[in-house]
């Protein structure tokens, strides 16, 4: 949906940086959701997760990381831009 409300604000700039962003937030929370599972403080249940794995955490925890950072961003810019006219 915000991607159809933003059809024309879809600018390479603006996908650079949610890219940007993205990469920052899977690097930051990477090595930290690696330590806390490590030390068992965080779990995730057999099979409530597809299985794959980088380091500790499923990827979908990595996907989750994205999609934040992509909607978040991506909202974002539309009040943004609905408040500049």
């Amino acid at each position: 949906m915000l991607t159809v409300w933003l059809r024309h604000a879809l600018r390479p700039r603006l996908l650079i940086l949610l890219g940007v962003l993205a990469l920052v937030a899977v690097v930051y929370t990477g090595p930290w959701d690696n330590a806390i599972i490590e030390n068992g403080v965080w779990s995730y249940g057999n099979g409530r997760v597809f299985g794959l794995l980088i380091g500790r955490v499923p990827v979908e925890e990595y996907a989750f990381y994205v999609l934040q950072v992509c909607l978040t961003g991506l909202l974002t810019a539309g009040l943004i831009r609905r408040r500049l006219g």
